[in-house]
């Protein structure tokens, strides 16, 4: 059964829309992404100079068996190609939202983290 031909009129007019653009909206969320990424590394290094051991255990034996330069390393090489992947999904909503409710995470987790470091770093200047 043909119709009376809406569809195609509905089917062609969609195929001329261009795609949502959701660039803007990735930019700023990968910006958050990235600083809660600097945010937990610079508070795994205020935990390493407090002689706390790394909690993870990838990084920990990036840690073990390369150094501090290592693990800056991975941290940034991680953070860089999530981030890159994220960009190359940026046409989809959902990726924009994934992107922005990790920043979100990263950045809690960070703070509560910095506010660990600042009690172990009082804790060591009070003995």
């Amino acid at each position: 059964m043909e119709g009376y031909g809406f569809s195609r009129a509905v089917d062609a007019d969609f195929a001329r829309r261009p795609a949502r653009d959701y660039s803007q909206a990735m930019i700023v969320a990968l910006g958050f992404y990235l600083f809660g990424h600097l945010a937990d590394l610079l508070t795994t290094m205020g935990f390493l100079q407090g002689g706390l051991p790394e909690a993870n255990p990838l990084p920990a034996k990036v840690l073990e068996y390369g150094g501090l330069a290592s693990l800056v390393g991975l941290k940034v090489i991680g953070a860089l190609v999530t981030a890159w992947i994220f960009w190359k999904l940026r046409a989809r909503a959902f990726t924009v939202v994934f992107t922005c409710a990790l920043a979100v995470l990263l950045i809690f987790v960070a703070s509560i983290n910095s506010l660990d470091v600042i009690e172990a770093l009082a804790m060591g200047a009070a003995n």
